[in-house]
């Protein structure tokens, strides 16, 4: 099978930035952080950070829709709507459109919103779609309906590294030949209070009651990760059948690594050869020497232990110094299995831009980092250059994909 080049044609964001692509990657250039305060009874637990969608674009999917969808799945159909018209596809038989998703917990905050009126009140205060709602594909279906196609579509999970996941599956079935494009999102809206109590217990989120700058990756003062909600979309394409309809190419995704640790179930391997592993496939695949990386966009979550074991990664990879590291979560949070597939939306633009967004709330980088090119301050303009996206999750899951300039495979040697 001989492979294909992978176009980027359409992104699409519903974030904690931004209701849209281009607001949530002009928000996260200039830095700016969206932590607050949840009103939340964690029933003894600390006080609760969280980085919410706060302007819902409802008008995209309807009020009826949205009351019969899961918040997760809604927020996909918004971001994949705007993805597919960003993208401009028309006259593809509908059978030969996928679509994938990528999700850490489908409808889990939907169930806990029905619980305590079933343990209260009982049968009368079910809602007839809650079936529909927790179902962990529920988003796929719902963009199927959405969008009225008919070609392959699954849903993956891999926790936080969903996102990237899907888009993965995604470039697997436009190589396979199996579909002429595919939607692939990541969606997760699990910010609800036992949730948010579950991940504090485990002592993975910031106790910094300085909400707003809670979040701050590779920061010597990190304590955790401020828990977040979001969805982003990309349509995909072969670059020849992007250019047969006339698409803009915004980027290419070039190739990919998934690795696993089998370390622990939720802490990351300190050696980080898993996620080395990882980063120097997606490399491979791509055919890219590390000076051809222009940035990496981190999984970087503000834990202590998972940005200390990136950054072993990146050494191994690039040396002490390298390409320029950036991490949306300051800006935005952990957003779960909307993580991956909205810092991929964020990866592309930067891809065409040539912009690369600062680490927000980030101020010292920990000395005990052993890679130092973190970006900090303001963007920086570094020109259209490769990228690579990394994404690690509970499980020990190590993704990362690898993102390049339209036609840099093409480029004189």
């Amino acid at each position: 099978m001989v492979s294909q080049r992978i176009a980027v044609t359409g992104v699409g964001c519903v974030s904690p930035a931004g209701t849209d692509a281009s607001s949530t990657f002009e928000a996260i250039l200039q830095g700016r952080s969206f932590g607050r305060a949840m009103d939340f009874d964690t029933r003894g637990g600390p006080p609760a950070a969280g980085a919410p969608v706060s302007d819902l674009p409802a008008g995209r999917i309807g009020e009826e829709a949205l009351r019969r969808m899961d918040r997760g799945a809604a927020l996909a159909v918004m971001s994949a709507l705007e993805a597919w018209e960003h993208a401009a596809v028309s006259g593809v038989p509908t059978e030969r459109v996928g679509v994938v998703v990528g999700t850490a917990g489908g409808g889990l905050s939907s169930w806990e919103r029905f619980q305590p009126g079933w343990a209260g009140k009982g049968y009368s205060t079910l809602s007839p779609f809650l079936a529909p709602m927790v179902m962990s594909n529920s988003a796929t279906a719902e963009i199927t309906l959405a969008l009225g196609v008919h070609g392959p579509s699954w849903t993956v999970t891999g926790a936080c590294a969903a996102g990237s996941y899907g888009v993965i599956e995604g470039y697997r079935l436009l190589q396979e030949g199996e579909a002429d494009v595919v939607v692939v999102a990541g969606a997760d809206a699990l910010l609800t209070p036992t949730i948010y109590a579950v991940f504090a217990k485990m002592g993975a989120t910031s106790r910094n009651t300085d909400f707003e700058r809670a979040s701050r990756p590779f920061d010597v003062a990190r304590d955790g990760f401020v828990l977040g909600e979001g969805s982003g979309a990309l349509v995909l394409e072969t670059v020849r059948h992007a250019e047969a309809r006339g698409a803009e190419v915004l980027a290419e995704v070039a190739g990919y690594g998934v690795t696993t640790d089998a370390f622990h179930i939720v802490a990351p391997d300190p050696q980080a050869a898993g996620a080395t592993r990882a980063m120097q496939m997606a490399m491979s695949r791509a055919q890219l020497a590390p000076s051809d990386v222009g940035h990496v966009n981190a999984h970087g979550t503000s834990t202590t232990l998972n940005d200390l074991a990136e950054s072993v990664a990146l050494r191994a990879c690039f040396g002490e110094s390298g390409p320029l590291v950036t991490s949306c979560k300051g800006s935005i949070g952990h957003l779960l299995g909307g993580a991956g597939a909205v810092e991929l939306v964020v990866t592309v633009m930067s891809v065409r831009s040539g912009l690369v967004p600062p680490i927000a709330n980030t101020e010292t980088i920990d000395p005990e980092l052993c890679y130092s090119s973190m970006q900090i301050g303001e963007a920086r303009q570094i020109g259209s250059k490769p990228a690579i996206k990394n994404s690690f999750a509970f499980g020990g899951h190590n993704v990362c994909v690898a993102v390049v300039p339209r036609g840099w495979s093409e480029r004189p040697d």
